[in-house]
C-alpha cells in the first residue's frame, strides 16, 4: 500500500470514505458495516473505480471501547482485520487492472 486518503465532502457524497492507493491503482472505498451491505453496494451499478467493503468489525464480538471521549475498535479487532484488508486490496487490483486491460 503506497498511500492512504480520508475524503472530504464531494467524496463523501458519492459514497467514498476512504481514496487507497495499492499496487498502481486508485481504489475509492465506500467503508460498509456488514458484509452484506458491502455486497449489496458492489452488485449495484456503481461507478468505475467505486468498491465497497466490510469494515472487519462487529460489536457484538466486542470490537469497539471508548478511549476518552470516542468510540473506537480495539487494538486486538484492528489486528484481527488487517488480514481481511489486504485480501480485499488483492481482489480490488486484479479486477483493476483487468479492467484496465480491456480497455
Amino acid at each position: 500500500m503506497r498511500a492512504v486518503h480520508a475524503t472530504g465532502i464531494d467524496y463523501d457524497l458519492a459514497g467514498i470514505d476512504l481514496i487507497v492507493e495499492y499496487k498502481g491503482n486508485i481504489i475509492g472505498l465506500d467503508i460498509k458495516s456488514t458484509p452484506d451491505s458491502a455486497r449489496n453496494a458492489n452488485n449495484s451499478d456503481r461507478d468505475e473505480g467505486y468498491h465497497a467493503s466490510w469494515s472487519g468489525f462487529d460489536h457484538r464480538r466486542g470490537d469497539f471501547g471508548l478511549y476518552g471521549d470516542n468510540l473506537m475498535p480495539s487494538d486486538n479487532a484492528v489486528k484481527r482485520v488487517c488480514s481481511l484488508y489486504k485480501e480485499e486490496l488483492e481482489g480490488i487490483s486484479r479486477k483493476e487492472d483487468s479492467r484496465h486491460k480491456k480497455k
